[in-house]
């Protein structure tokens, strides 16, 4: 599940005067990207940049001292993280920015200082850097409801739904309506915890709830409804509502361009995932403007080689194929797969996902044995780079069975699927809707190979999966 977990935020604090600009010193952390080791993703200097112009826009605020203090200690944690683990971390360092400056001006002079383990858990959620958010959270001593929610938030980044719900019900409990953005994102919270666990009609129940509370909360609230809607879009598309998700992702984005403006990348977001829907409801050729789009306002934003903007492009790329141009899609896989290996290195995972792209229009175009290969070094980069447990370390080789069938090697094509079941099991449990995908792979495979009991069995876990999935 693609999370938005940010907190409560007002629009970003405008810059201070160009003079002031120019005297403001970079931080020490900040200064240290630069020579971040082994970083081959975005422009260090870019995020250095980034991180600098947070530190002018919290000084700008009208925040008491005591907050902007906890706000730059904020970005320092970000500069920290991204050093750390660039490859990771560096994609999402300009959201993180920006949420670190929206906290000073959240920020209330009697709030209690939070500890350094919680500002670093707090930027690993921002950052998506999250492995184990029960390892992690529990470093956490602060006992207010914000630390619940941060702490939460680490539990659903790292699918932990229900250890997530009782830190989001137990902040829910401690806030009450004194603070209803933070009661929003609470509820909120305790909804996609529901959707993890595959509780549909209760995770939308509680994210509609979260989207009345943060229109309540009117103005301050804007940020949170806007999380709520993405999140109710997200359920929707899960469930193949996507006209539902349409109209959620759409109610999100008029909220975020009437505050952040056209040209910001948290707009591009939206427009992405509205793109995604469009493509589900057929819409192609909207599909592909809207992709369009979201490309144009990422690589003015954050550079033509930014992860985000090559997302866009392999979206386009996606809606191209659907729509029949193998020849147009291919060439831009190609172009991204190339961009992507110069930029983010040979063995991010983000290369297998191009891999696999080229790898269907090759299988399409009756090229198996190129697909094999293409297959075989996704699944390579995989293994490396995901840690055991991942979604996406069985996606290669549910994608490469059937291209052995076609290739005559049938043994190898039925243990290859077997595998793919098994990790995509390992990864989201035996009842998520991806395990239904992974057992229609196994069934393709089983009636090619004339193995009649195990296609039986797999029509049964799919129509089983399928059954929960429907509750």
């Amino acid at each position: 599940m693609v999370l938005s977990l940010a907190p409560p935020l007002a629009a970003t604090a405008p810059v201070a005067s160009a003079q002031r600009r120019e005297r403001a010193p970079i931080p020490a952390m900040v200064r240290g990207l630069r020579n971040a080791a082994g970083y081959a993703g975005v422009e260090r200097d870019r995020i250095a940049a980034e991180l600098s112009a947070a530190m002018r826009a919290i000084d700008a605020t009208s925040a008491s001292d005591g907050c902007k203090a906890i706000a730059r200690r904020r970005v320092e944690a970000i500069a920290a993280a991204v050093t750390e683990s660039p490859d990771r971390a560096a994609s999402r360092a300009w959201e993180a920015a920006r949420r670190a400056v929206a906290s000073a001006g959240e920020c209330r002079a009697s709030d209690e200082a939070p500890s350094e383990a919680l500002i670093a858990l707090e930027v690993a959620v921002w950052l998506g850097v999250v492995s184990n958010g029960a390892s992690a959270e529990v470093m956490v001593q602060d006992p207010g409801p914000r630390a619940l929610f941060v702490r939460g938030a680490a539990l659903l980044a790292s699918s932990q739904w229900e250890l997530a719900r009782a830190r989001f019900e137990a902040g829910r409990a401690v806030v009450g309506d004194a603070d209803p953005v933070l009661s929003a994102d609470l509820v909120r919270g305790v909804g996609e915890a529901h959707l993890g666990a595959m509780r549909d009609a209760e995770g939308v129940r509680a994210i509609e709830d979260a989207a009345s509370r943060a229109t309540s909360a009117a103005d301050a609230g804007w940020r949170a409804l806007v999380d709520a809607q993405v999140a109710l879009g997200i359920a929707h598309a899960h469930a193949r509502r996507f006209a539902d998700a349409l109209a959620a992702y759409d109610r999100a984005l008029s909220v975020a361009q009437s505050r952040l403006g056209a040209g910001d990348p948290w707009v591009a977001d939206l427009v992405g995932r509205r793109a995604v829907a469009l493509g589900e409801l057929e819409r192609v050729d909207d599909a592909i403007i809207a992709n369009q789009s979201a490309l144009a306002i990422r690589e003015r934003a954050l550079g033509p080689g930014h992860p985000d903007a090559l997302v866009s492009r392999s979206n386009i790329a996606m809606m191209l194929q659907r729509r029949g141009d193998l020849a147009g899609a291919l060439a831009m896989h190609q172009q991204i797969l190339d961009t992507r290996t110069r930029v983010l290195g040979a063995s991010d995972p983000s290369v297998a996902v191009t891999l696999d792209a080229i790898a269907f229009i090759e299988r399409t175009a009756g090229r198996h044995a190129e697909a094999e290969a293409l297959l075989r070094r996704a699944i390579s980069i995989r293994e490396r780079s995901l840690p055991p447990g991942h979604p996406d370390r069985g996606r290669s080789h549910r994608a490469l069975a059937p291209v052995l069938v076609a290739l005559g090697r049938m043994d190898e094509a039925v243990q290859l699927a077997e595998r793919g079941v098994l990790l995509t099991i390992e990864a989201v449990g035996p009842d998520h809707p991806d395990v239904a995908t992974a057992w229609s792979t196994m069934l393709q495979v089983a009636q090619a190979v004339g193995r009649d009991e195990l296609a039986q069995r797999a029509q049964r876990e799919i129509a089983r999966v399928r059954a929960i999935s429907r509750r």
